[in-house]
Formats: structure tokens, sequence, C-alpha cells
């Protein structure tokens, strides 16, 4: 697996209020604020999230080098958005729209993803760490170099992906959907090979 690069940006940034007008957001940090409005196709380099409440509305933005602290992006519309270099840590992404979305390098890190749609979404050395993604949304996703640790993705969809090479032997994975032919080079803990073992015909005989 390959080395996930982390956000780079300045040790001291200006914190700012943010400007809704301007369409390019660079070096600048948000605290304690609520964003309103529809942002659309605005692009954030090198900035900083704490405390911060998205709007509804945040389709076709670009990030790079960003990273997001106990921020709140609940039932927010992001689709066709990219992620470069970013990480999300403590925030709360329940019903959060992220369908046909770009990931490299980004890093989601105790984050509540409930019912969060990412369909169609691609990802590069991507992490997924001690986070709820129960009941979200990956169908069709595209996954390379992923790490995956002590997650919950109980009920969640994996139709028509490919998840050769992922391990999720420290997650559930509880109800999981998944088709049988996407299920080959898959990594799981004896437990998860038993429940796994019906989508491919397999009766397993217990004592």
């Amino acid at each position: 697996m390959k080395k996930r690069s982390e956000p780079s940006f300045p040790a001291a940034l200006e914190k700012a209020f943010f400007d809704a007008e301007s369409m390019r957001h660079e070096r600048e940090w948000y605290e304690q604020e609520s964003i309103t409005g529809e942002i659309i196709d605005h692009r954030f380099s090198e900035c900083r999230f704490d405390h911060v409440t998205m709007p509804q509305s945040m389709e076709s933005c670009g990030y790079a080098d960003c990273l997001f602290v106990h921020c709140d992006f609940s039932n927010c519309h992001m689709k066709e958005s990219a992620f470069r270099r970013c990480a999300f840590a403590d925030c709360r992404m329940i019903g959060t729209d992220l369908e046909d979305s770009y990931f490299e390098d980004v890093r989601f890190d105790h984050c509540g993803c409930r019912y969060a749609n990412f369909n169609a979404s691609r990802w590069k050395r991507g992490a997924i760490l001690s986070s709820d993604c129960s009941e979200c949304a990956f169908s069709s996703c595209t996954f390379s170099d992923m790490e995956l640790s002590e997650d919950l993705f109980e009920q969640a969809e994996f139709q028509s992906c490919r998840l050769s090479g992922m391990d999720f032997s420290s997650c559930s994975i509880s109800g999981m959907l998944v088709s049988a032919e996407d299920l080959k080079g898959i990594i799981v803990n004896p437990e998860q090979a038993i429940a796994l073992a019906g989508l491919l015909g397999i009766q397993v005989k217990q004592d």
C-alpha cells in the first residue's frame, strides 16, 4: 500500500469569515461559523475548518490540503466534488450526499457518516478510521490503496464494487450488501467469512 499524504498548510493561518462572493479561498481558517446559501464550484486550498456548520448545498467544489475538525455536514449536498490531501476529524456527516466525488489522500477519522451517499465515487489512498458508515451507499465505487480500521459498515451497500485488497477484518459488516462477484480478494476475519459464505452459496455446518 502506498503511503497516504496528509494535508499541508502553514502553521499560522489567518482567521477569516467565509465570503460567499469569492470563488477561491486560500490559506484561511474558519472557526465557530455557520455557512449559509448555495456554494457551487468554489475552490478551497490550504484551509482549516473548526466547528463549522456547512450549508445545504456545496456541489462541484474542489478542496486541496484542507482540514475539517468537528464540522457538521449533515444532509449537505456535495456531489461531484474533489478532495485531495484532506482530513475529516470528528465530523458529523449524517445523510451527506457525496455521489460521484473524487477522494485522493483523504482521511475520515471518528466521523459519523450514517446514511451518507458515496455512490460512484473514486477513492485513491483513502482511509476510514473508527467511523460510523452504517447504511451508507458505496455502490459503483472504485477503491485503490484503502485503509479501514474499526469502522461500522453495518447494512452499508457495496454493490458493483471491486473490494479486492480491502481489509474489513477489524470492522463491523453485519448486513453489508455486496455482490458475490465483488468479494474476490476481500480481507475479513473468520467470523465475517462465515457470514459472507452465504453469498457464495456455501453452507457452513457448525457443531
